[in-house]
Formats: structure tokens, sequence, C-alpha cells
């Protein structure tokens, strides 16, 4: 008699199986659950004696997904309102579960007005990544930045793919300083409207400042 090799996972029925075969490929994978299930392998020499190992694995079907994409702090400008004149800026990615592949060719830049193409950097690992945008081609312009991540090559550890893209909220940079417009003065003592009579002037800038 020849050797024989078969296997079966969960309730599944023993078939044969050789070296390279998938998991999913076994008898029982497509009704077991997610989650842990035992893989039964035996091997039947060619005197007919029979060996029999089991193996526990996870099942995981699921897709990873973005959970969130937050605007990280600036350091020039408001920090709430996100208007900055940084050079660069920073973005943190949080997926569902860990996932792996994720780097700078996963990503767009979502740019408006003047903005330039900095370059970008993704750090981290798991479930939580940074996204630095212009750490070494600063950021120059004005307008607004933000990043779309793309599912093109982001998986799980079951080779599960990134469930759908997500776009992030966008920073304002702003890098023309202000400038002042207009300055009426009360120097014949006449009145400014809105203005009481001892203010010697009214400076108008371009901006809030």
């Amino acid at each position: 008699a020849s050797a024989n090799t078969q296997a079966k996972i969960a309730s599944g029925t023993l078939s044969n199986f050789t070296s390279g075969t998938a998991i999913s490929s076994l008898d029982g994978w497509t009704g077991a659950s997610e989650g842990t299930q035992t893989i039964t392998v035996q091997h039947t020499d060619k005197a007919g004696n029979v060996g029999t190992v089991t193996v526990d694995i996870n099942k995981d079907v699921t897709a990873p997904s973005i959970s969130s994409i937050t605007l990280g702090n600036v350091t020039l400008g408001d920090n709430t309102a996100k208007i900055t004149s940084d050079n660069s800026v920073t973005f943190t990615v949080t997926f569902s579960e860990p996932v792996y592949n994720f780097d700078a060719s996963d990503i767009t830049l979502n740019k408006t007005g003047t903005i330039n193409t900095p370059d970008i950097a993704v750090s981290g690992s798991g479930s939580s990544y940074t996204v630095t945008v212009g750490g070494t081609t600063a950021i120059t312009g004005d307008g607004t930045l933000g990043i779309t991540v793309n599912t093109s090559n982001i998986v799980d550890c079951a080779s599960n793919a990134l469930s759908a893209p997500m776009t992030s909220g966008t920073f304002t940079i702003d890098n023309t300083p202000p400038a002042v417009y207009n300055v009426e003065n009360n120097c014949d003592g006449s009145p400014i409207s809105g203005y009481t009579y001892n203010q010697a002037a009214r400076i108008t800038f371009s901006e809030g400042v």
C-alpha cells in the first residue's frame, strides 16, 4: 500500500492532503464558524500504520476596516481649527485590527489651492499608524490638505484585504502673512464710525489677526 495523508477541519470529512494545500480547501472549512477551529491530519504509512495529529487555528474571514483618521496637533497656528503654517502635519490612522503592508503608496493627498506635493511617510505597527506629510519636502503654499487611505495593499494576518478606503478631515495651510489693508486716522478730530472720539486710528488687516 502507498502512504497517504488526509486532513479535515472541524467536523468535516478526511480528504487527501498534500503539502502546500490551502487550509480553506479542507472539507469542513465553509461550515466552520470564525474563531478557534481544530485541524485533524491523519497519515497512513506503507505498512498501514496510522498516525493522527491535531492543531488549533484561528479562522478569520472578516476584512479589516479603518476605525478613524485623526488630525495631529499643530505647532504653529490654531490647534482647534487646525489652521497652521507648519512645514509638516500628521494623521493617526487606526484600524479595527492589526494590519500589514501599509505604506506611503496606499495614501492619496487631497489638496486645494497652491499647496505643493510634499513627501509622505508612514510609521507604526499593529492597528495604529502615524502618517507624516511634509517630513522631508516641507509643505508650501496655501489651501487645505488631507489624505485618503486606499485599500490597495493593506491586509490582516489572514490576508483579508481592507474593506473600504477612508478620507480624513483637512488642515488649513496658511503660509501668507497678514497685510495692512487700510488705515483710517482721526488726526482731524472727526469721529470714525463705530469708534469713540478719542481713538486715533482704525487699522484693517487682510485677515483675522
